[in-house]
Parts: C-alpha cells; structure tokens; sequence
C-alpha cells in the first residue's frame, strides 16, 4: 500500500494511503520545509526557539483537524516502553518538553479528540490502527527501540487494552534512514536477540555492519500476525531524499520531523 505527499498545503504532510481512508482517523509525517524559517523544527530539543517550534505545532495540529492542547508526546529516552494515555494525558508535551510522558517511546490511546504524536529524524515512527475496536498506537522506533522490540510491545499493550488483534490491524512505517545509510558496529549488532539475516544486517568492514531498521520492523509486524496487505511502508529514506526530510546522520543537530495519529470526535 502507498504513500503520498500534499504539495498544495503547509506544512508539508505525507500520508498513507490506506490510513487516510479512514474517516474517523487523522494522521501525517510531516516534512522538512526549506521556505520555514527553521526548517520546520518539531522539537525542544533542536532548537534555540522554543516558540517557533510551538508555532510549527500548531499549524500541524491545525492541518490535522485539533487543537494544539490536544497533543500528546512521550519523552523517548529510545526505550521499549508503551504507556496508555487518555484525556487526565491529553495536551502533554504539547506545548512545553517538561510535560512529556516521561519514560517511554510509544503511546496508545482509543481517546477521541487526543493526537499522539513523536519526533525524528532517521528513526522511524510506526502507525498502528485498530479499525475494530477505534484504537491506535504510535512508535518511535530507532535501533534500541527495534532491538528491544517496540513495536510488538505496543501492539501486546494494544491487545491488553482494547481487545485488538493484530490480524484485524493497519499499519505504516514512516520515513527513514535507508539501510545503506546506517552503518553501526558491534554493541548494535548484538543488542539484536533475533536472528539477524541478510534482510537486516549487512556486513561491512571488520565490526561493521549495514543496518536496515525498515527491514526490521517490517519483520516484526508480519512475526506479530499484521497481514502484508495491511502493511504500508514508506518509499523515501531520510538520509537519500534530503530535500524533504531531515537526517540526524547526516546533520546531528538538524531539525526534527514529527509523526502524528489521532482519532476524531
């Protein structure tokens, strides 16, 4: 299933298509912009004004159909850990960094009116829908999220809280860095207890290896039972299409881009 970009509106969105045909859901990447005074910074944490990366927030949120106070982000330290939120949650990182949900990389939710939301730059975010039962998640998946398994976590959170089947769910993987952009060395490699193959790890020089982190979680949506027809996968990399996104690996302390998911009233 594909992906696409709006060109005729600000900010810059990109969409999956399957997730968009939904009408109680609202969702979107959204992309670098060179006419942006920053780029488009998402984040506290890349940026010496904070109040223009509230000004990017609210457009986005606007874009999608939401106040800004409802936006809710989690802290991502790059953990595993899933938390479920809910309006006593709801506005939470929004507007500020101190508010976060601290201690975890991915949130549910099957609240309306509430925008969960994350910010990258190479790590990829997941999108996980429950058509059933009106539940989602979102993931902030880089290599320690992968390798401790984030996005099967929140799917289990997911099958806990609201009854969801991953047979029954949609899922997209966002844009980012590209398998042969992201070399990383033996602690990486290691910290893998799935068997690592060729679709995942490549290697390179002594130590080394090429690491696909879209190979990976693509691996375990399907382990975890999300059918392939369900499944839509970004076509652009981060660290190869620099003219629409950011990249940490490339530029350290470049912006950063969000992903965003949330459930309508």
């Amino acid at each position: 299933m594909s992906w696409s970009i709006d060109v005729t509106q600000r900010p810059l969105l990109a969409h999956a298509e399957a997730l968009s045909a939904l009408p109680w859901l609202r969702h979107g990447f959204a992309l670098r912009d060179a006419d942006a005074p920053d780029g488009f910074n998402l984040s506290f944490t890349t940026s010496d004004d904070p109040e223009q990366v509230r000004a990017n927030r609210r457009a986005v949120c606007a874009r999608l159909g939401f106040a800004p106070e409802a936006l809710t982000l989690p802290g991502m330290p790059h953990s595993a850990a899933v938390v479920r939120v809910g309006q006593e949650e709801r506005g939470r990182g929004a507007l500020d960094r101190a508010t976060v949900i601290h201690g975890c990389d991915a949130l549910i939710t099957d609240t309306p009116d509430l925008l969960l939301g994350v910010t990258a730059a190479d790590c990829l975010s997941v999108f996980l829908v429950d058509p059933v039962h009106h539940a989602i998640g979102l993931a902030h998946s880089g290599w320690r999220g992968t390798a401790g398994r984030i996005v099967p976590n929140t799917l289990e959170a997911m099958a806990v809280a609201f009854g969801t089947r991953p047979q029954e769910c949609l899922a997209a993987i966002g844009p980012g860095i590209s398998g042969a952009g992201y070399e990383v060395d033996a602690p990486v490699f290691n910290a893998f207890t799935e068997s690592p193959d060729a679709a995942i790890f490549t290697p390179t020089r002594p130590g080394h290896w090429l690491l696909d982190l879209t190979a990976a979680v693509q691996h375990q949506l399907l382990s975890c039972g999300v059918p392939g027809e369900s499944l839509s996968v970004s076509p652009w990399r981060t660290d190869q299409n620099t003219t629409l996104f950011h990249s940490h690996r490339l530029h350290p302390a470049c912006p950063r881009m969000g992903a965003f998911l949330g459930i309508l009233l």
